[in-house]
């Protein structure tokens, strides 16, 4: 496979080697999910490479979690702050 082609080789299976097109199916992942709808690209590509390896539900769990703790931490800070 030539590097730059957009095509990953990921297993083969009885001496044939089985290829898909990874951009296309990456793609198909971030519309499905809208990751294009988070304004930080750097974030979206975490969590979108957190969601391959974790699987999307539980990925995107974590990711809402994490986004209600700091909203929450935020506004105790906000409330205790001394002015």
């Amino acid at each position: 496979m030539e590097a730059g082609t957009g095509w990953r080789l990921l297993t083969v299976f009885s001496g044939v080697a089985v290829v898909i097109p990874a951009i296309r199916v990456a793609t198909e992942w971030w519309n499905k999910h809208k990751l294009y709808l988070i304004p930080s690209p750097n974030i979206a590509a975490k969590l979108f490479d957190f969601m391959v390896n974790a699987g999307p539900v539980t990925a995107i769990k974590v990711f809402q979690d994490t986004l209600n703790e700091l909203v929450h931490d935020g506004r105790a800070m906000l409330k205790n702050r001394s002015v």
